[in-house]
């Protein structure tokens, strides 16, 4: 027998998009307006660095996964699998002994211990830029220009 479930969801109208984009706008241009010489030096910034708030977002996002790798590793999971004299080698000696079962915690303790460590590696730009970038690069420096001299 089968169950249905009702999930009640509200989808804005386009006026009420067209209303929340408006009193963003407004809010985001009374503080640019404000501290426009900040602003202006961050445009300029992104004008020759339009990646890096790509390259800080996923940084971020990096850190619990290297946390949660380099705590395993210290728990007994490696590369290899698990290491010998280890508080993990101690918990599968006695909890599960030759077998482990598929989906357990144990299980994907294992799978996420042998990831390897993330490298950072900050990529230089190949001489022949994209239109996109050269294209934010004028927008930016547009944008710092107009704010400099407001």
């Amino acid at each position: 027998m089968a169950t249905s479930r009702q999930v009640c969801l509200t989808i804005p109208t386009w006026y009420g998009v067209k209303v929340a984009l408006e009193r963003v706008y407004e809010d985001v241009g009374e503080l640019v307006l404000e501290h426009s010489k900040v602003f202006s030096i961050v445009c300029l910034f992104l004008a020759f660095q339009p990646n890096f708030p790509v390259q800080v977002v996923r940084f971020l996002l990096a850190i619990p996964k290297a946390i949660l790798v380099g705590f395993l590793s210290c728990v007994g999971f490696g590369g290899d699998g698990v290491r010998e004299d280890s508080l993990a080698a101690y918990y599968q000696s006695r909890q599960h002994g030759g077998y482990v079962p598929a989906g357990s915690w144990f299980s994907s303790s294992q799978s996420y211990g042998t990831l390897p460590p993330r490298v950072f590696v900050v990529e230089v730009e190949p001489e022949g830029e994209n239109v996109w970038l050269s294209l934010m690069r004028c927008v930016w420096f547009g944008c710092f220009l107009y704010l400099w001299y407001v």
